[in-house]
Order: structure tokens, then sequence, then C-alpha cells
């Protein structure tokens, strides 16, 4: 039966649980703003409905100082999801940190949870600073959820530490380690390696893309993708000829993503894991990160201008412009300047 408009949703919570199903209302705040508050959490959908149908019939005041980590959590994640601002691999990140790092808090009330329990889970986390920050941006969102709802009026964040950022001595792949790329190739992971180098893809970028996401009947073959920034979303990347033939290989699989585990999307860390791995084998020490910073010094040296760079990495800046057939080919121009090093 369809409830109407207004009258609240029921949604399942993640993981086991003896109580997976929380009903939510909707409320109007004294502006004439609506916000979602939780109604509770119940053993079966019925249950669930049941009490929302009950709350309709007779509306109460709601306790929202109850209201839990998890259940604030899937409100924020479904509230994000329903507006669109956060890329599909930030959300696979946030519940990948959520999963592994924050299960002490579930069941607690937000309300109740102390600084030092925040605290106590990044020093925990077994991670740097990246690994801790990514911890943090979970809470701080929720954090502002709860802030919103009115579960806490203030921050309960501030002074939360992490590790300091290393000094970063990133360089690029020299034209030696790229002839040692090529002549490795059919190692597995390697043409992935060769294929980030070629296109500027991202890490996440290129674990994103999927089948459909390629045209090889378009401009000589493109690459339709990207999410982190607004000025990467959705951008064409000409296919090099180069990696032509290896992204044919990987589309000839059964898989609907370019990269997969198993015949699953892989996720970032395991990627990062493994193909520093496979490449330590072959005599290279790099991360795979090092990739798009070589493809966009490979361009800058011949003689690319930036503007051309940016419409194909994804860099904020003037990157606004159309993708006529022309910008294409001129992005396919651009790429073609980087060759195989004999």
């Amino acid at each position: 039966m369809k409830r109407l408009n207004g009258s609240g949703t029921v949604v399942k919570l993640s993981g086991k649980r003896r109580r997976p199903f929380m009903a939510l209302v909707s409320i109007k705040t004294s502006s004439g703003d609506c916000i979602r508050k939780r109604l509770g959490v119940y053993t079966t959908m019925d249950e669930a409905l049941s009490a929302l149908l009950a709350y309709n019939s007779n509306p109460h005041e709601i306790d929202t100082k109850k209201i839990t980590f998890s259940e604030l959590y899937t409100m924020w994640r479904e509230k994000s999801i329903l507006r669109g601002k956060l890329a599909q691999s930030t959300l696979n990140s946030y519940n990948h940190k959520y999963t592994k790092y924050c299960a002490p808090l579930y069941n607690l009330a937000y309300a109740d949870i102390k600084h030092h329990m925040f605290q106590s889970i990044i020093d925990n986390c077994g991670g740097g600073h990246s690994s801790q920050n990514s911890i943090k941006a979970v809470f701080r969102d929720v954090e502002q959820h709860a802030i919103a709802l009115g579960i806490i009026s203030g921050e309960k964040l501030k002074g939360l530490e992490t590790a300091k950022k290393l000094n970063s001595n990133r360089t690029i792949y020299n034209d030696a380690e790229i002839k040692l790329l090529w002549d490795n190739k059919d190692t597995p992971w390697i043409d992935t390696v060769l294929i980030l180098i070629y296109s500027g893809w991202r890490r996440q970028e290129l674990l994103d893309l999927k089948k459909d996401d390629i045209d090889f009947n378009k401009h000589g073959g493109i690459m339709i993708g990207g999410g982190k920034t607004e000025a990467g979303k959705n951008r064409v990347v000409p296919i090099h000829s180069a990696i032509l033939p290896l992204i044919k290989k990987r589309m000839a699989t059964n898989d609907n993503y370019l990269i997969t585990s198993k015949n699953k999307q892989m996720r970032g860390d395991a990627y990062y894991i493994r193909t520093k791995r496979v490449l330590k084998t072959i005599g290279i020490t790099r991360i795979p990160h090092e990739t798009r910073h070589t493809f966009i010094s490979l361009l800058d040296r011949f003689g690319v201008s930036q503007l051309t760079i940016k419409k194909i990495v994804g860099h904020s800046g003037d990157v606004t412009e159309h993708y006529t057939h022309k910008t294409i080919e001129e992005l396919r121009e651009a790429v073609e300047k980087i060759k195989v090093p004999k």
C-alpha cells in the first residue's frame, strides 16, 4: 500500500541487527523547513509501518537525543544520495570507512558520544594522514547533519587530531620505467598502470569506468567519466592509440566495469596494494597516483597548453567549453604527443 506524501518512510539499516528497520517522519520547523526525524527502530517492516500509521494518526514529540550514530549516518547518506552532491566514489569511500572503523559507535546515541571516542577510533585505525582524514570526514558530515536536526547545538569534533601529512616527494615515471612497463604489459595489472599514464585518470576514476562509458566508434575512441570535482565530471578523454589494444582486451570480458576483480568492481585501496606489489616485482617502486602526475608532466613537456591539460584531467579552471568535435580532436592531438619509449 502506497503511503501519502509526507507520511514518513522506512529504511533498512546496514549490517546484522536485531531491529533493522528505522521509521522516519518529516517535521516542519518554526522556520518552515522540513527535517526528517527518527520515530524508532523495529524488528520487521510491518512493525515500522504500523508505527508510522500510529504516529500519523496521533503525532507526538520525538526524542532526537536517542538517535544513534548508525541511524544518523544512514539518514545523512540517504539525504546525500537524493541531493546528488557527492560522487559515487566518495560515497563508496565513506561507506568503507563507516563499515571498517565506526562499529564501536553504531548503537550509541549520538548525543552521548564523547570527543575521546571519536579520537580513539582515529588513533587506532592503523592508517596514516590520508586514512585518518577520511574517517574524520565521515564524522564531520554526520555531525553537520546532527546539528541540522537539533540533536546537538555545537561541535563535538573541535580539536580532533589526525596524523601529520608527510612531506611528498612525488616524482614521475621516467622514460626507462615507462619502457619497462611496456616490456611487461602482459603481466597482470601492468596494463592498468599504462592506461593511467596515457589517459590521466585518477585511480578511482578509472575504477569507476563502466564499459558503457567507452565508445570506440566516436572520435577514434573516447572514454567519458570522472567525478571528484565539478570540473572533472563527465569529461571526455580520447583513447591514446598505444593503449587502445589494452582497453579492447579489457572490454572483451563479461564484466560491467572496465577494471574488475573476481567479476566485481575493484576498491581503490585493494587496487593500490595489488598494483604496488606487482610494480615492485618488475623493479619499479612507485605509487599509482604518480601516473596522473606523469601524464600531466609529459603533456607539459611536449608543449600542450595548460587549458587543454585542464580539460583532459579535470582540474578547476576555464573548462566550461562544450566538447565539440573540434575540441575532442584537439584533445586527441594532445594525448597522442605522448609516445611509447623506444
